[in-house]
């Protein structure tokens, strides 16, 4: 059973991190205020102290109870006053940020899928694959550690059996988003006290033609709070989380570019500055910077970006000074007097320039060596890509990507092109017959 698990994991797990994790997908959180970044890759977790300038891994005290499994949710508080870890191994942590020390841990029931504090730091909340949202309370233990699975934990709401797989805390603390597995995502007011459960449901967010991947709150300059969700369906939707009213869908791909391939999934967003939320595609070595129309109800698309060594970013974020920040994977080409590719995780910083708050390229140095290496990126306007279309879908294409890339931008494709794309289908119909 999973107790008796758990408690096996427990007793003999006193080895190191693995240097090389199988299915690994890295993760990142930033500290909205400092700047600090904390990545998690496979069972190790290494951070980036902005305000000492430092870099180190994070390492429990206790060898008994270290992570030994791939990490997949990290988070740092709204305040930067802890950072929590959880993941594959079913522990959830609670690591102190002015001493990196872990102050608590807690063991679930079942795998962990996501995690997010309250904005008064005082709770944690994390959701396991059986649908169960919980919440344990950020109070540092003598003990540092909970062996029992669910002990110290409140259930605070369900999604019947359905996998979750995001949760956020709107900033001013009166909502919770959670999203899942079968499309849905369910907005709850936010109750007194959290050990009670969240009853209380203000609306459903229905829409979306796939799982539901990641959301973000984002808010406009004029004070009004919007939902943001990116799933399986190739989608970025924008909602009044309210009323649950679908305000605008953004779609990354047209339907002639999702013809006979799947959807591009987005597998991260990070609300930002100047009313924009940034997106990561799966399998894209790209970021894409959506704007909110000065109407509120619209997405556009403002900025793309490129990275080095087709690295696929797969966990975003934003400091308070406007910088975007990405992890990512991919191969560095083999240089001169390398024996062999590096494959990351990367670490792509880019930084706002100007009163529009642009972003013009990526820091050449981020974290000090042996830490997490920056990787470059460059800079693509929408009309420049528009003028240099052919050349990225070649580059795509020796990339191995499936989808051309012109969909993310929404591009119309003439009839002539259309005409030529049914013409290349009954063809292929015809020689597999």
């Amino acid at each position: 059973g999973d107790v008796d698990g758990d408690e096996e994991i427990l007793k003999n797990n006193t080895s190191t991190h693995n240097d090389d994790p199988p299915e690994a997908i890295p993760a990142l959180s930033v500290d909205y205020a400092s700047g600090s970044l904390a990545v998690a890759y496979g069972s190790w977790i290494r951070i980036y102290d902005a305000r000492t300038n430092i870099g180190a891994e994070l390492l429990e005290d206790n060898e008994s109870i270290r992570h030994t499994e791939s990490i997949r949710c990290l988070q740092f508080s709204p305040h930067g006053k802890y950072l929590a870890s959880s993941g594959d191994d079913k522990l959830v942590k609670l690591w102190d940020t002015s001493s990196w020390k872990c102050v608590h841990s807690w063991l679930s029931s079942k795998k962990v899928s996501a995690i997010a504090f309250t904005p008064s730091e005082d709770w944690l909340l994390y959701s396991n694959k059986f649908g169960e949202v919980l919440s344990v309370q950020c109070v540092p233990s003598e003990t540092s550690s909970i062996l029992t699975p669910g002990e110290g934990s409140h259930l605070v709401l369900g999604h019947c059996c359905s996998i979750v797989t995001d949760i956020q805390v709107d900033p001013r603390g009166k909502l919770i988003a959670t999203a899942d597995r079968d499309e849905k995502v369910r907005i709850s007011r936010m109750p007194r006290d959290l050990s009670s459960g969240a009853h209380d449901i203000a609306s459903f967010c229905l829409g979306h033609c796939s799982f539901v991947s990641c959301l973000a709150f984002l808010t406009s300059k004029a004070g009004e709070l919007f939902l943001v969700s990116g799933g399986g369906d190739g989608t970025v939707r924008l909602w009044n989380p309210l009323d649950g009213r679908l305000l605008d869908t953004f779609e990354l791909l047209s339907e002639e570019d999702m013809e006979g391939s799947e959807a591009a999934a987005v597998v991260a967003l990070a609300s930002g500055p100047k009313d924009s939320v940034a997106v990561a595609i799966q399998g894209y070595p790209e970021i894409l910077l959506l704007q909110l129309a000065p109407g509120g109800d619209k997405l556009a698309l403002s900025q793309r970006f490129q990275l080095a060594f087709s690295a696929c970013p797969s966990r975003l974020g934003f400091s308070e000074s406007g910088a975007l920040f990405a992890v990512a994977l991919g191969d560095e080409p083999e240089g001169e007097g390398q024996n062999e590719k590096s494959s990351g995780p990367w670490i792509a910083a880019l930084k706002p320039h100007g009163d529009k708050g642009l972003y013009s390229d990526a820091s050449a140095t981020l974290l000090p060596s042996e830490i997490v290496t920056a990787v470059g990126a460059t800079l693509v306007s929408t009309e420049e890509m528009e003028r240099t279309n052919l050349k990225f879908l070649a580059r795509t294409t020796r990339l191995g990507l499936v989808v051309p890339i012109q969909g993310l931008l929404k591009r119309k494709i003439c009839e002539l092109e259309r005409e030529q794309r049914k013409v290349n289908r009954n063809d292929k119909k015809l020689l597999n017959k």
